[in-house]
C-alpha cells in the first residue's frame, strides 16, 4: 500500500519536475536568442565602423601616395628646368667663363626662394 502512494508521490515530482525543466530550458533559450540578437547588432555596427575606417584610411592613403608621387616627379623634374635656364645664361653669357655663369645661376636660384620665402611668410 505505501508503495503505490510512493510512486504516485515519485511521479508527481517527476512531472513537476520535468516541467519545470521544460519551462527553464524554454525561458534561457529565449533570452539566449535575445542576446544572440543583440550581440549580431553589435557586431553589425562595429564591423560597419570598422569597415568604414579601413576604407576612409585606404583613402587617405592613396592620397599621401599621389602627393608624394607628384611631388617627386617634380624634384625630379628640377634639374631638367635648370639644364634649360643653364644653356640660356652660357648663350646670353658666351663672354665669361662656365664657372661665373654657374655663379649666376646659383645667385637668380637663391633670390626666387628668398622672394618666394618673403613672400609667404614675411611682410611684403
Amino acid at each position: 500500500m505505501f508503495n503505490w502512494i510512493g510512486n504516485k508521490v515519485s511521479d508527481a515530482f517527476d512531472w513537476a519536475l520535468s516541467g519545470i525543466s521544460a519551462a527553464f530550458s524554454w525561458l534561457f533559450s529565449g533570452i539566449g536568442t535575445i542576446i544572440t540578437g543583440i550581440f549580431k547588432v553589435i557586431g553589425a555596427i562595429f564591423g560597419g565602423v570598422v569597415e568604414a575606417v579601413v576604407n576612409i584610411g585606404t583613402s587617405l592613403l592613396e592620397a599621401l601616395s599621389a602627393l608624394v608621387d607628384l611631388i617627386i616627379r617634380f624634384v625630379n623634374d628640377i634639374p631638367q628646368l635648370f639644364e634649360g635656364f643653364s644653356d640660356l645664361v652660357n648663350s646670353a653669357f658666351a663672354f665669361m667663363p662656365e664657372e661665373f655663369t654657374m655663379l649666376i645661376i646659383f645667385g637668380l636660384l637663391v633670390l626666387i626662394i628668398v622672394a618666394v620665402i618673403k613672400r609667404f611668410f614675411g611682410k611684403g
